[in-house]
C-alpha cells in the first residue's frame, strides 16, 4: 500500500482540532489577549473535568518559571548542528506552516540531537542495539501479551559484552540512524483523534495511521524479535500534537512569552522528540508491530520511551499545563506513576531546564552524569515543594502543596485536608488519598472507572478489588 498524503488524512480531523482553528485565526486575525486554555479537558468523558494547575506567583518566584538566562549565542547549543533523522525532508510539509513550525523547534532539534549522539549518552541506545532478548519467566500484569505471548514471563534485553566496545558501537548506530533517516516521517496530528489526546504517536506505517483515524482496529505483524526492519512493512511515522504546533508558531503565544517559557516549550518538545524516537528505534531493531520488551530487567513496563527517560534523567518529564497559556512549569514523575492519575508529580526548577541547553553542561556531560549533577526534585520522601491531582468540589485539580502540609493555592479542601504530617513520605499519604479521591468522584458521577489507567495505579488496582 503506497502512503497517502498527510494533508488528505488528517483533513477531517483538524477541521475541527482547536489548536490549529485557533492558530489559523490568530495569523489571519490577530488578537491581543490569549485565550486560557487551548483543549478540552484531560479526559474526555461526558460528565469529568479538570482544572489545570493555575500560573503560580509562588512558582515563579522560587525559580521554577523565570530564572536568569545567558546571554551569548555562544553559550548556547540552540544553533549547534542537527542529526539527519531531524532534517527538513523528514517532517511532512502537507499543512502550509509545517516550514515555519520546524524553523521555530530548532533550539529542540539541536537537543535532541545532542541526546542521541553524545557519547556519553548513548548508553541506552547501545544496549537496545546490541541487548539479547531474554525471558525471566516470571509472571506479570504484561507476561502474556505482546512480545511475551505464551512464554509466561517478561521478555527483556539482556547485556551484551558487545556493549563496551564504544568505537563500534558508534559505528553500529550510526548506520542504523542512516536507516532510519531514510524512512522516518515526523507530522503533525491534530491534538485529539477519536477522543484520545496525547502530546505525541508513533505508529510502524501510514496505514497504521489511517486505522488510528477511522477507528478501524491495527493489526500487527507476528513478532519475531531480531528479525529486522525488513519484518514487515516499516516505515515508521511520528505524530506530533497540533498544541506543539500553536505553541511554536502562535504570535499571541510567542509575543506574550517570557524567554524561561519558550526554553521550557523547546525542552518538552526535545524530550517528546527523543522519547517517540526511542519506541521507533526499539522496532527498527526487531521487535515489530509496537510490541516492546523490557529495555531493563528492573525497568517497571515495557515502555521504550519511558525507560530512555528513567535512564537519561532518572525520572520521567511531564508539563502540567500542555494546553494553557501560558506554559506553566515542567514537571518529573517517577517510574510508578508513568501512566497513574491521580498522579503525584514535582515542579522542575528552571536551572535544571538551562542547563540542558547550555554547552558548559555538555562540555563536562560525562561528570554531570556519573556525579548526578542534574538531578532534578522529585516527588518523594519529604519534598518541600509538589504537585498532586485531588478531587474536591465537584472537578479534579492539580494543587501544589509546599513547606509539608500548606496548601499554596487557596482550594476548598475537606476540613482537615492539608497534605501529608510532618513524619509521613508523600507517596505514603498519596496513595492513601488518591483512592479516596477516585471513589468519591466515582460515587458523585464525575469519573468512572476506565478513567484510572491501569494496570500499574495502586488507585486502579483497589478500584477493582
Amino acid at each position: 500500500m503506497s502512503s497517502p498524503n498527510l494533508s488528505q488524512i488528517y483533513e477531517s480531523s483538524f477541521a475541527t482540532d482547536p489548536p490549529l482553528q485557533l492558530l489559523q485565526s490568530e495569523l489571519q486575525h490577530p488578537q491581543s489577549q490569549p485565550p486560557p486554555t487551548l483543549t478540552p479537558s484531560r479526559f474526555q468523558g461526558p460528565v469529568t473535568r479538570f482544572t489545570h494547575l493555575p500560573h503560580s506567583s509562588f512558582l515563579s518566584s522560587n525559580g521554577h518559571l523565570e530564572t536568569a538566562l545567558p546571554s551569548a549565542p555562544a553559550d548556547s547549543i540552540t544553533h549547534d548542528p542537527i542529526h539527519p533523522v531531524f532534517r527538513p525532508q523528514n517532517f511532512d510539509s502537507s499543512l502550509s506552516i509545517a516550514d515555519q513550525a520546524y524553523a521555530a523547534m530548532r533550539p529542540a532539534l539541536a537537543l535532541a540531537t545532542k541526546l542521541i549522539t553524545t557519547d556519553e549518552a548513548l548508553g541506552w541506545w547501545i544496549h537496545v542495539l546490541y541487548g539479547e532478548a531474554r525471558n525471566d519467566g516470571h509472571s506479570h500484569a504484561y507476561a502474556n501479551t505482546g512480545a511475551g505471548a505464551g512464554t509466561g514471563g517478561r521478555p527483556y534485553l539482556a547485556p551484551n559484552a558487545l556493549e563496551s566496545n564504544l568505537s563500534q558501537a558508534k559505528a553500529d548506530l550510526a548506520a542504523r540512524w542512516d536507516a532510519l533517516s531514510s524512512i522516518l516521517v515526523f507530522y503533525w496530528r491534530a491534538s485529539t483523534v477519536r477522543g484520545r489526546s496525547v502530546c505525541a504517536t508513533t505508529a510502524s506505517n501510514a496505514l497504521q495511521v489511517l486505522c488510528e483515524l477511522r477507528g478501524v482496529p491495527y493489526t500487527p505483524p507476528s513478532i519475531s524479535a531480531g528479525a529486522g526492519v525488513g519484518a514487515h512493512t516499516f516505515s515508521p511515522r511520528i505524530g506530533l500534537s497540533s498544541i506543539f504546533l500553536y505553541h511554536l508558531i502562535s504570535p499571541v503565544a510567542r509575543q506574550a512569552r517570557t524567554a524561561c517559557e519558550e526554553m521550557r516549550v523547546q525542552m518538552y518538545l526535545a524530550v517528546t522528540l527523543v522519547h517517540e524516537l526511542a519506541h521507533v528505534f526499539v522496532e527498527s531493531v526487531g521487535f515489530a508491530g509496537g510490541y516492546e520488551p523490557y529495555i531493563y530487567r528492573t525497568d517497571l513496563m515495557p515502555e521504550a520511551g519511558f525507560s530512555w527517560e528513567i535512564w537519561t534523567f532518572g525520572v520521567i518529564l511531564g508539563c502540567a499545563e500542555l494546553s494553557t497559556l501560558p506554559f506553566g512549569t515542567l514537571s518529573v514523575r517517577t517510574w510508578d506513576m508513568g501512566f497513574a492519575f491521580p498522579s503525584l508529580k514535582a515542579p522542575v526548577h528552571m536551572d535544571w531546564v538551562k542547563a540542558w541547553f547550555c554547552r558548559e553542561t555538555w562540555g563536562r556531560i560525562g561528570e554531570v552524569l556519573r556525579l548526578d549533577l542534574l538531578v532534578p526534585a522529585s516527588a518523594v520522601g519529604r519534598p518541600e515543594v509538589f504537585i498532586a491531582d485531588r478531587y474536591f468540589d465537584g472537578s479534579w485539580n492539580s494543587v501544589l502543596y509546599r513547606a509539608r502540609g500548606q496548601i499554596y493555592e487557596a482550594v476548598p479542601f475537606r476540613d482537615g485536608d492539608f497534605g501529608p504530617g510532618p513524619d509521613c513520605p508523600v507517596e505514603v499519604w498519596f496513595s492513601e488519598v488518591a483512592l479516596q479521591d477516585a471513589r468519591m468522584a466515582i460515587e458523585n458521577g464525575v469519573s468512572s472507572v476506565e478513567d484510572f489507567p491501569g494496570p500499574f495505579g495502586n488507585v486502579y488496582k483497589h478500584l477493582q478489588t
